[in-house]
């Protein structure tokens, strides 16, 4: 397993030597107008060159706001494809080996109609699959969903081992209605990421492990028991992610030492 830290690409750009020098491999977010703006690509190839040094690497969290794959709406559709295409340049600079992406389904809109929604965004993925190159993996986060349902349809049919999911233990803490048992074992499977960060229920706080009632030590106990390949401190402080990161190494250890009889 690797621990990664989620950074945006501004935090990314201002920071990135103090982060290389903490060797931290992360996962990156861009957003909409990070793209829009221009990233600057040959400073990216620097700050690749720089963790490649380190043994690091940079992962990628897609944007997200106003993206639906699913969507009734043929212009939103094309906007969404122009969107994850507008990323070819920075996937090529980068290489990741995951990119987390988010649906935008949620019940409130889209039950009613969920088959059809689910059926739309089978064929989004499918252009996602031809347009970008076979070594990334599509690591699909839950994030408004109540049980892993949609989630399961959503992915039958497609390469296993191209396609799976980030779970979020945060946003499962806030929204599912279903037990964390019956989501492991539903999608385990095929989680390639957990996104970690604690809240209290009330509100998507992105705390550090333990501030919050999050199920986290049993999640994370789990997912080391099964190798899960990425674990993704998603804290939105420098201090809760330093809390975070420390909780991890230690639980880490003691899972290490467990394992191997010491």
């Amino acid at each position: 397993m690797e621990i990664l830290i989620h950074v945006t690409y501004k935090y990314l750009v201002e920071n990135y030597q103090k982060l290389a020098d903490r060797d931290l491999s992360l996962e990156v977010l861009f957003f909409a107008e990070d793209l829009d703006n221009g990233v600057d690509l040959n400073l990216l190839s620097s700050i690749v060159g720089v963790f490649k040094k380190k043994g690091l690497f940079l992962n990628v969290h897609a944007p997200f706001y106003d993206l639906n794959l699913g969507s009734f709406d043929r212009f939103i559709l094309e906007a969404v494809l122009k969107r994850y295409e507008s990323m070819l340049p920075v996937i090529k600079v980068l290489e990741p080996s995951c990119i987390v992406i988010h649906t935008g389904y949620d019940k409130w809109r889209y039950r009613s109609r969920e088959k059809s929604w689910i059926k739309t965004a089978k064929l989004t993925l499918k252009s996602l699959d031809a347009m970008f190159p076979r070594r990334i993996k599509f690591a699909l986060e839950n994030v408004f969903d109540e049980s892993p349902v949609v989630l399961e349809e959503l992915l039958e049919g497609f390469d296993t081992s191209r396609f799976g999911y980030c779970f979020d233990i945060g946003h499962f803490h806030i929204f599912s209605r279903t037990s964390l048992e019956e989501w492991l074992l539903r999608i385990g499977d095929r989680i390639f990421e957990l996104h970690i960060h604690d809240n209290d229920t009330l509100d998507d706080r992105h705390w550090g492990i333990g501030k919050g009632s999050a199920p986290l030590y049993s999640a994370l106990k789990w997912a080391l028991s099964k190798n899960v390949p990425y674990f993704t401190i998603e804290a939105h402080t420098e201090e809760d992610a330093i809390v975070s990161l420390d909780k991890l190494l230690y639980l880490k250890g003691k899972f290490l030492e467990v394992r191997d009889g010491l």
